[in-house]
């Protein structure tokens, strides 16, 4: 009796080493097999979300289509790995979105005109290890990612008296560049005033102190054109539809466009002052008359530590970029947002950057130009909603 009692222990024991064992391979595939299968969805969500912003980008690009998104994702997709696996375009499914920044909501759209975000999906099945002795062979991994494209747009007015250098400025601050032909004893009425002065721009100063008895009674405010959207680092900046005539010297200088009529006008810089940095700005070379752009921070352009250095826009190559990134207080060739070729131009908005101001280029006395500019300026950004 006591015998047959402990083969019956005996095999019982053979039966508790088997059941552990397969909890402990239950044990070893959650910790193996799960480890293996979170970290594929870290990478897919990583590649979906790269996928995504790129894909929504596209969408700005002229004559997008469902298959150029579609390329655009499928491209930055395909360039990541997942559990050590390259990510193939079988893994892949964009879906163009029509988002709803109100309900946070977005529903396919009926098409490249109604698309405002692109949705990208991504599959991988995960093959396991410890589990195939459950019976688990694979197990699959899905991620998504929503960017959208999201636009501001301003259309201002761009004065021809609106000095770059004056952006940003308290009203009533002058120029620190004064006309050198200004003079108070030999009155010369092309040369009215000895400074240029800050001030909403289209308005005068309504015998502000830079206007003289000799002169006339109104001195033109010449801060340039804001921007009315706040700017956003890392956004691109457009320029288009731009049209309008200046005269950059009191009626005697040729009709200018924006693009300073493709060179015809000769290039200055500011004052012609040979990198000499005004209110805290970065001096600029370009034609006469052009559009010139200029992006700020938060705070007064006087504060900066280190003024950028001096951007040259004299040579036609130098105006046909196809993108340009400038610094904070360093103005730019605007132009008329187009290559000479008529390619799109895009603008990087740098860091730091909250304003952008749209202004003539002169080289003294902003006061005596004549007509304006008129454009659609858009800032494009990408933001990942879901």
């Amino acid at each position: 009796m006591f015998a047959y009692r402990r083969r019956d222990r005996r095999g019982a024991a053979l039966v508790y080493v088997c059941v552990i064992m397969l909890a402990m391979m239950g044990l070893a595939s959650l910790s193996v097999d799960l480890g293996r299968y979170e970290c594929a969805h870290v990478q897919l969500h990583s590649a979906a979300d790269a996928a995504a912003r790129t894909a929504a980008l596209a969408l700005s690009k002229s004559g997008a289509t469902a298959s150029s998104v579609t390329t655009a994702a499928t491209t930055v997709a395909t360039a990541n790995t997942a559990d050590g696996q390259q990510i193939t375009s079988s893994m892949v499914t964009v879906q163009l979105i029509t988002w709803n920044d109100t309900t946070h909501t977005g529903a396919i759209a009926s098409g490249i005109s109604t698309a405002n975000a692109v949705r990208v999906y991504l599959s991988y099945s995960v093959p396991t290890v410890f589990a195939q002795v459950l019976g688990v062979t694979s197990k699959m991994a899905v991620e998504s990612s929503t960017a959208e494209l999201v636009k501001q747009v301003d259309t201002p007015t761009v004065y021809a008296t609106g000095n770059p250098w004056l952006a940003g400025e308290p009203a009533g601050t002058l120029g620190s560049q004064p006309d050198p032909n200004w003079s108070a004893t030999s009155p010369n009425p092309d040369h009215r005033y000895k400074n240029d002065i800050a001030g909403t721009p289209g308005t005068d100063t309504n015998g502000g102190t830079e206007s003289t008895s000799t002169y006339a009674s109104y001195e033109p405010y010449n801060s340039p054109a804001k921007i009315a959207f706040t700017v956003t680092p890392g956004a691109t900046v457009t320029i288009t539809n731009t049209s309008g005539i200046v005269q950059w010297d009191h009626g005697t200088s040729p009709n200018t466009d924006p693009s300073g009529n493709s060179g015809t006008n000769p290039s200055y810089d500011d004052a012609a002052s040979g990198g000499i940095s005004e209110h805290g700005m970065a001096d600029v070379t370009m034609p006469l008359g052009s559009m010139v752009g200029v992006f700020l921070g938060s705070g007064l352009p006087d504060d900066i530590a280190t003024v950028p250095p001096p951007l040259d826009f004299s040579t036609q190559a130098a105006r046909d970029y196809d993108n340009l990134a400038p610094k904070v207080q360093q103005p730019f060739y605007a132009g008329t947002g187009q290559t000479s070729g008529g390619t799109q131009q895009e603008i990087v908005v740098p860091a730091n950057a909250t304003r952008l101001y749209l202004g003539i280029m002169d080289g003294w006395e902003w006061s005596n130009n004549n007509g304006s500019f008129s454009a659609t300026v858009t800032e494009t950004k990408v933001v990942t909603v879901q």
